[in-house]
């Protein structure tokens, strides 16, 4: 099956998606979001309620909301996700704000989208550090939102799996690789088959002094 994908060079991240629908022929219900604004990078995956077409609708609610208001906290944007999909069947989502300014990234998820910041060069910090998500949907029940941070530094790559990805697609990745070829590598590895997939990859490019 072909998957649907995408890579980008940015100037904080250079990134790459890879996307199958459960069925061949149909669309996804997961979508995602990379918008570069002044001070940072929003990166978002959301899993719309489902599969197919009006997973999608629900899905590409969230997105337009994310992309409008990208330059906005983590915390905020998931509530105005939260508010704007009231009236569709609810979405989960995970949001990754890079501050380049501080090599930082903001993470928040509510749902079951993955996150996985793997480190190019441990120096003593565990290799793979993963998002805590928080049960909800949005649209319909807004757990309390607890978002964390973390330092990152040049080359440490981040990836963003929906559940349609199975949960252990971090234990073979090699930061090395290009984003490209690490989502393609993870959707061909991992994929469950039964659900819409969605993967999301980016190196932490830094910023130059």
């Amino acid at each position: 099956m072909i998957n649907s994908t995408e890579t980008r060079m940015g100037l904080a991240i250079d990134w790459a998606t890879s996307s199958r629908p459960m069925t061949k022929g149909a669309v996804s219900g997961d979508v995602h979001v990379v918008r570069e604004c002044e001070a940072g990078v929003l990166m978002a995956a959301v899993d719309g309620a489902g599969h197919g077409q009006p997973a999608r609708e629900a899905a590409l609610v969230a997105a337009r909301i994310l992309e409008a208001y990208a330059g906005e906290a983590t915390l905020t944007l998931m509530a105005r996700c939260h508010e704007g999909l009231t009236h569709t069947r609810g979405a989960s989502a995970t949001l990754v704000w890079f501050r380049i300014l501080e090599d930082r990234l903001d993470w928040l998820g509510v749902g079951n989208v993955e996150a996985r910041l793997i480190r190019a060069q441990p120096n003593g910090a565990p290799r793979s550090e993963s998002i805590l998500l928080q049960g909800g949907i949005l649209g319909y029940r807004l757990p309390l939102l607890r978002p964390a941070s973390l330092d990152i530094s040049p080359r440490d790559v981040l990836v963003l799996a929906t559940d349609g990805i199975h949960a252990n697609f971090a234990e073979d990745i090699n930061p090395w690789h290009a984003p490209a070829r690490i989502a393609a590598d993870i959707m061909n590895r991992h994929w469950k088959g039964n659900d819409d997939a969605l993967v999301v990859v980016a190196r932490y490019l830094g910023v130059d002094e």
